[in-house]
């Protein structure tokens, strides 16, 4: 159960490092870094009226989607390269084993907005029935997902 989760996660962090390696010798012809998210400004103040940015409230709503089963409507807030590394029914596997790892999902428990190597990240702690989980979502400079760990 642990190594699907691992080997997931392992797989996005193989497209992450590869197209950073891209980025350090040159953008693609689009201009944006192929595999991965491409380079987000940093974080700005806006909120909305909850008091939480966009990009939380983003993070918040794919995983809602997750919970709710919802396999296409979550991978449409992929880029095209996460669309292409966990295309819907490999996305709905994935969260068939945390859940059957960590018990049903329960709740998310906020949000943390960050920037790590120059790349807009959230980090949502999801309470699970036997477990908290971290889901850290990577986002690109359209919004879109382009990359997912559970930690």
């Amino acid at each position: 159960m642990r190594y699907a989760v691992v080997m997931v996660a392992l797989m996005v962090l193989i497209i992450a490092v590869g197209c950073s390696k891209q980025a350090q010798n040159g953008a693609t012809e689009s201009g944006q870094v192929a595999g991965t998210a491409a380079k987000a400004a940093a974080p700005g103040p806006e909120q909305t009226q909850n008091g939480s940015s966009p990009l939380q409230e983003k993070a918040a709503g794919f995983i809602h989607e997750l919970a709710q089963g919802n396999w296409s409507a979550a991978e449409n807030l992929f880029s095209a390269q996460m669309k292409t590394a966990l295309p819907a029914d490999k996305l709905e596997a994935t969260w068939t084993q945390v859940t059957r790892q960590y018990g049903a999902f329960v709740e998310t428990l906020g949000a943390k907005q960050g920037m790590e190597q120059g790349y807009a990240t959230v980090t949502v702690p999801c309470k699970f029935e036997r477990a908290t989980v971290n889901i850290k979502l990577v986002f690109d400079q359209s919004g879109l997902v382009g990359g997912m760990w559970f930690v």
